[in-house]
């Protein structure tokens, strides 16, 4: 290569559990990114790939609780986590599960309740 060319960006590395966020003229953390388009080589160089770890994505709770809510209308749903939510089923749905046509009892039972929620999944 002759002086004062840009040099060709070579195929992206793999690394396991890891992104490949680009080709960096330092190891350091505050390195600057070498532009393959713009950077001139005009002498011995030697690029370093940086990576970032992968954040691993938790599983969704597989195990849903459902508890007829004493503080107000609707069920408190837990999930595994603990994390908790009120569900309200509004009026203008008249206890309809929209989505296969059936209809709750005027006072739905957990199990119809599970099964709407479910349905909306």
């Amino acid at each position: 290569m002759l002086a004062g060319n840009p040099a060709t960006a070579p195929d992206s590395p793999t690394r396991e559990d890891f992104d490949f966020i680009g080709w960096f003229r330092s190891a350091d953390e505050n390195a600057t990114l070498w532009n393959f388009s713009t950077d001139r080589v005009n002498s011995d160089l030697t690029l370093y790939a940086h990576w970032t770890e992968i954040e691993e994505t938790p599983a969704p709770s597989d195990t849903l609780t459902f508890e007829k809510s004493t503080a107000g209308e609707g069920y408190i749903v837990t999930g595994d986590s603990g994390q908790a939510a009120n569900i309200v089923i509004p009026d203008e749905y008249n206890g309809a599960n929209w989505l296969s046509g059936e209809r709750f009892s005027s006072s739905p039972t957990q199990t119809e309740v599970e099964n709407w929620i479910n349905g909306l999944m």
